[in-house]
């Protein structure tokens, strides 16, 4: 059946909003049909989450460049890289946040119920937030490593110097009793 002017918005009223009264018209969605404003509406939001959509697909890769092939951390010789790492995978994790946010946006106000598809996208977006999970905890205990490795070369550097300084210690105490016995002699 072909949308006329006369049928009604089609809408999905927000909260304590009324249904718009308006008429709607089919803008080459298929089946729904929008007042002029509401079809603005729907672009800008489409506009939105494509737009993540798009970001969270270029960054998602980088990501998943921290690990091997068989699915372990690369190397990451010093906490800057760790540090640069987790600030990759928390810039892609809120990206793929927005773009199922407003995916999920876009469906409350212009669907009843979500689609398949929709549904199905944000499943995979859902997963992919698990596999940056994934990786923030392998670079999370990578830093702690890291950290502990620090921790036991500062601690060898100081037990070292405390040698040396023993053993300069040790020197000093020999050179003056060495030269106490020699003022001895002389006396």
């Amino acid at each position: 059946m072909q949308a006329t002017t006369s049928d009604p918005c089609q809408v999905v009223p927000a909260n304590a909003e009324r249904e718009c009264t308006n008429p709607g018209r089919d803008w080459g969605q298929g089946q729904l049909r929008l007042c002029k404003t509401h079809h603005k509406q729907y672009g800008q939001l489409t506009a939105a989450y494509h737009a993540h959509q798009i970001e969270a697909a270029t960054m998602y890769p980088q990501v998943m460049a921290f690990l091997d092939d068989s699915g372990h951390l690369m190397p990451m010789p010093g906490t800057r890289e760790v540090d640069n790492a987790l600030k990759v995978c928390d810039r892609t994790f809120a990206m793929l946040e927005k773009e199922i946010n407003g995916r999920e946006a876009h469906h409350r106000r212009f669907f009843p119920q979500m689609n398949n598809g929709h549904r199905m996208r944000i499943a995979f977006l859902r997963e992919q937030q698990e596999n940056v999970q994934a990786v923030v905890g392998m670079l999370v205990a990578r830093k702690r490593e890291l950290i502990e490795l620090e921790r036991a070369r500062a601690v060898a550097r100081r037990d070292q110097a405390g040698v040396v300084n023993l053993h300069e210690s040790a020197i000093n105490c020999w050179t003056i009793f060495v030269i106490a016995l020699r003022l001895r002699r002389q006396a």
